[in-house]
């Protein structure tokens, strides 16, 4: 039998692993349009290993976070690093109050959270919620992977432009063929059924300069910020905002693929971002320096709730999934190991 993957990023370089380590008779190949891997979401996300703290208004991603967590612990201890003191606080203008916020991650034994004063912040409804979320290394996570793959198994540069079908196989780009495609684009080919809208992200990249009480801070639930490691080794941290991290979207991924974003339009993200935190974290100028920033795009299932559940789409030899998790890989996993049984493989 002859699998191949699209796409190099967590999904795609996961679901290889699975396939070398436990299906070692299948012929396993991995198509990537860029010139590495991790080149795309996977390496420029935030990354986090999310427990459910940053979704209180969606059950079904908390139970998809919970159902993970140890097993990407247990999976990928390598790539996983702890944050001392990750702060979630509720802002007095919050969608959901500290109150309510709290009762929902009550009485679970996996939301072990302790609950502190807070001498940070303004306009605070209620204590710090200190939570034991960790960080997924994108650089560690790239070094491992990058061991792990046999270079024969990879064709870098690769972009699929066809697909097709012919004698039961299915014919990529009129040269490669398989038995089974798993499609880890987050829908660039195209394969979905469902509604996807598709989100250009900007992540501005600030090192810390001074001690501070947290190692990681997000303000919860609405249009607010959050300050987020992104290099551990060397005190580099993200800024996102939820108003302005957001660029452009548009239900066609070229118009996210082609948008050249100006200097000028960064100078006033930036700006914006950093007039909104300054507003409740007075010394943020004072602990941290702007450096750079990133580019990058989500893959959003419309949906009238705040999910991330894990999409997983079945037809013709095709199995595509999209999630908002990178833990998701194991939903998938579990899925293609049971069409495999199906075919007694």
């Amino acid at each position: 039998m002859r699998i191949v993957i699209v796409g190099a990023g967590w999904y795609g370089l996961h679901i290889y692993k699975y396939l070398k380590e436990m299906h070692s008779d299948i012929d396993v190949i991995i198509l990537e349009k860029s010139d590495s891997i991790f080149s795309g979401s996977s390496l420029n996300n935030q990354n986090r290993l999310h427990l459910g703290y940053h979704y209180p208004r969606s059950h079904k991603t908390r139970e998809l976070c919970k159902k993970n967590y140890k097993r990407f612990i247990e999976e990928y201890p390598m790539v996983v690093e702890n944050i001392k003191n990750n702060y979630y606080l509720i802002s007095k203008d919050s969608i959901i109050d500290y109150n309510t916020y709290i009762k929902i991650f009550s009485n679970d034994l996996m939301y072990n959270h302790t609950i502190r004063d807070n001498p940070i912040l303004d306009n605070i409804d209620g204590s710090v919620i200190n939570t034991n979320e960790k960080f997924i290394s994108a650089i560690k996570a790239k070094r491992y992977f990058k061991s792990f793959v046999n270079e024969e198994d990879i064709k870098l540069n690769y972009t699929v432009h066809d697909i097709s079908s012919k004698d039961d196989n299915i014919i990529i780009n009129g040269e490669e063929y398989c038995d089974l495609l798993l499609d880890c684009t987050f829908n660039q080919l195209g394969m979905s059924s469902k509604t996807y809208i598709y989100e250009l992200t900007i992540s501005l990249v600030y090192k810390k300069k001074s001690n501070t009480v947290f190692g990681a801070l997000t303000i919860m639930d609405g249009n607010f910020f959050s300050i987020f490691p992104r290099n551990i080794e060397d005190n580099t941290y993200t800024l996102t905002h939820v108003l302005y991290t957001p660029i452009i979207k548009s239900k066609d991924i070229n118009t996210i693929l082609k948008y050249s974003i100006s200097e000028e339009k960064v100078i006033e993200i930036k700006d914006n971002m950093e007039r909104e935190v300054l507003q409740v974290y007075k010394r943020f100028s004072d602990d941290f320096i702007y450096q750079d920033y990133f580019l990058s795009y989500k893959c959003k299932l419309i949906s009238g709730c705040d999910t991330r559940e894990c999409n997983i789409e079945e037809s013709n030899k095709i199995l595509s999934v999209n999630c908002g998790k990178i833990t998701g890989i194991f939903n998938y996993q579990d899925y293609v190991e049971k069409y495999l049984s199906k075919l007694k493989i």
